[in-house]
């Protein structure tokens, strides 16, 4: 592998970690709006509120745009690389790779960053309890 070809994977490695941790705040921000919401439902919308779920929906927005590109500059780089050094069946293998690693990366980070553990139908009334 040449110094190129290494400095893409490490770029694409960059990638997917931002990419997991904007999956980890936009999971962050879709707490808050649920609370929100709830706290709404309590008590008239007030002008404050509203403009606090507003700004929250285009921090959500903002975090989703950077979570997209991270993971398709990421796909993008692994595959070209991939396809660098398998030729043609370098695409196709490339592709799925890297899509695979972006599911397990996207699913894996966030969890640990918050440490909780995996969400069932089982647990839903525990942590309605617990909010």
């Amino acid at each position: 592998m040449s110094t190129n070809q290494w400095t893409e994977l490490a770029v694409a490695v960059v990638a997917l970690l931002l990419s997991a941790v904007a999956t980890w705040a936009e999971i962050s921000l879709v707490a808050v709006s649920r609370v929100d919401v709830r706290r709404l439902f309590d008590n008239r919308l007030s002008r404050e509120d509203a403009i606090a779920i507003e700004r929250t929906q285009r921090l959500r927005s903002a975090v989703l745009l950077i979570e997209v590109l991270a993971a398709a500059i990421a796909v993008a780089l692994f595959t070209w690389v991939f396809a660098d050094l398998l030729g043609d069946r370098g695409l196709l293998w490339g592709l799925l790779t890297s899509l695979g690693i972006l599911l397990v990366v996207g699913r894996l980070i966030p969890r640990i960053l918050a440490n909780e553990e995996a969400s069932s139908e089982n647990d839903l009334p525990h942590k309605v309890g617990r909010v």
